[in-house]
């Protein structure tokens, strides 16, 4: 076809045809392009002249998603969180662009040796536990550059806000964080209680059709766990003489130290290096092999992997006998129901009881979704949540009765002694739940405490904690002074952190209102991303 073309370039048939095949080029390749520009669907947000498009969000929000499905997180509210993220990066990186800040590649190398997570134990980098990090997280080196830089040019704007004077606050938030209030309670327990009357055929029918939550059967999994010890890929690793020479040879400390002196420690780092790789490679190797191959129990022969099999497992089987076996466990666990079904993870690295570093990662066979049961199988379950629902509401309808009564120039103590019950005083504790001269927590407390310090002394209120309804009246506030310099001093840094953070927090507010910042909702529409048309970008 090249060679027809070349020997009759001057035809008029060849130039008809370049011409169609240049034509059909542009429609494809550039009028979409045009046509998208012109129609302003090239993108999702725009900050300033900063457009994000719809592939770039697309792909942003993919990885959120598989990172916060990973950890057992909601994924509800994924399309703001990415909408927020994006805009945040792009105002940060355009308003530091504006302010002249540029990071240098040395301050980019130094912040980066600087993380604990890619040091040795002696506290010097390790550039293969950065590519290994990477290799993890599968994030270009681009990205995480960065991601580092942004974090940099944060730490620069947030640094002018440093000098921020505090003084005419830190007395009252000292003050504040060392008062405790005591309150006197008692605890309503609806199992103790009883009803005067039974469910009739009617009401169960009724509730079992306007609620599925209670009568829902577990969703279920079924799941491999493949592990390998790490030892087993690297058992062939061999650091020759010449390398270990090369690496003298290149070493900052050849001018102080022999080459016998430092054998040993270029070895082990040598080493560690060429595992890091094998590791990383292998990885890499078994990871591809399970997307582009269905045949698990190959895979599985082919790279010798040890395999756990786990079958029709509920998210509620904290303590399953052969999970808790594994001290990754419920890492496991919750990788699995992070997944989709036939879905595979990335390798993951623990160390095993022997204290020896394993790679595992979970392949799911099966999804059993959540599924309401029959109502003639789960009657007896019917009935016993009708009660408890009962019982709840009689519970909560006497506490309103005793608070009623308490705000009547009447003490809850009265009140609670009038109604039968035994009342109770609590040891007096701040606005973290702690006791007074103990620093402990108490269960009950923690539950009220939030509600405790927003009342009023003598306010009177309920709360539902553990299955019990706790009635509770403020009875007591007291201030003491802490001579403990160092408690005092961690309370000023708190504040100072977060005025600083509000401050910082208000500054991007501002910067975004100086770049105009709009959401594409037509186009967010397009592609199938519900989102609040009234989401407060800051």
């Amino acid at each position: 076809m090249l060679e027809f073309i070349r020997k009759h370039s001057k035809s008029v048939f060849v130039k008809v045809l370049l011409s169609v095949l240049a034509l059909t080029f542009l429609f494809f390749f550039g009028i979409m392009d045009i046509i998208r520009k012109v129609t302003g669907h090239d993108y999702v947000v725009k900050i300033a002249n900063v457009k994000i498009a719809p592939e770039e969000f697309k792909l942003h929000k993919l990885k959120a998603q598989n990172m916060a499905s990973t950890m057992g997180l909601d994924t509800k509210e994924i399309t703001s969180t990415v909408l927020h993220q994006l805009i945040w990066e792009n105002v940060l990186g355009i308003a530091a662009q504006d302010c002249g800040i540029r990071i240098a590649d040395a301050t980019l190398k130094q912040y980066i040796g600087g993380m604990d997570m890619f040091r040795n134990p002696d506290g010097t980098f390790n550039s293969a536990l950065l590519r290994g990090f990477l290799s993890k997280v599968q994030m270009p080196e681009s990205l995480f550059l960065e991601s580092v830089q942004r974090e940099i040019k944060t730490a620069i704007i947030k640094a002018s806000l440093g000098h921020i004077s505090t003084d005419s606050e830190v007395d009252y938030y000292i003050a504040l964080q060392q008062e405790y209030r005591t309150v006197v309670f008692a605890e309503l327990d609806p199992k103790l209680m009883t009803l005067e009357t039974n469910p009739t055929d009617a009401d169960l029918e009724d509730l079992y059709n306007e609620h599925d939550t209670p009568f829902m059967a577990e969703e279920t999994r079924s799941f491999k766990i493949l592990e390998i010890a790490e030892s087993e890929i690297s058992k062939d690793i061999v650091v020759t003489e010449e390398e270990l020479r090369d690496a003298y040879e290149f070493s900052q400390e050849k001018e102080d130290r022999s080459f016998e002196d430092m054998k040993s420690e270029l070895s082990a780092e040598l080493t560690n290096e060429k595992v890091q790789s094998a590791v990383n490679a292998f990885t890499r190797e078994v990871e591809d092999s399970l997307m582009s191959s269905s045949d698990i129990d190959n895979i599985v022969k082919k790279y010798n992997l040890k395999v756990i099999t786990m079958t029709n497992v509920s998210k509620s089987e904290t303590n399953h006998k052969d999970l808790s076996k594994l001290t990754y466990g419920q890492d496991a666990m919750e990788v699995a129901f992070g997944l989709e079904d036939c879905g595979d993870s990335s390798f993951s690295e623990a160390k095993n009881s022997d204290q020896k570093i394993v790679l595992w990662l979970v392949h799911v066979d099966k999804i059993t979704p959540k599924h309401k049961q029959p109502f003639e199988k789960i009657r007896d379950k019917v009935v016993a949540e009708w009660k408890s629902i009962k019982l709840k509401e009689q519970a909560i309808k006497h506490a309103t009765e005793m608070i009623s009564k308490a705000s009547a120039n009447t003490t809850l103590r009265q009140v609670l002694t009038t109604e039968g019950y035994t009342p109770k005083e609590s040891q007096p504790f701040n606005r973290l739940g702690e006791i007074k001269r103990a620093d402990t927590k108490n269960d009950m407390i923690q539950a009220i405490c939030d509600d405790v310090f927003a009342m009023n002394l003598g306010e009177t209120r309920y709360k539902e904690h553990n299955g019990k309804i706790i009635v509770f009246q403020s009875v007591k506030i007291e201030r003491s002074k802490t001579k403990d310099e160092k408690k005092i001093n961690a309370w000023k840094r708190e504040l100072h952190s977060a005025i600083t953070n509000d401050l910082f927090q208000q500054l991007m507010g501002y910067m975004s209102s100086q770049y105009k910042i709009s959401i594409n909702y037509d186009v967010l529409k397009e592609i199938d991303e519900p989102v609040d048309t009234n989401l407060d970008l800051f």
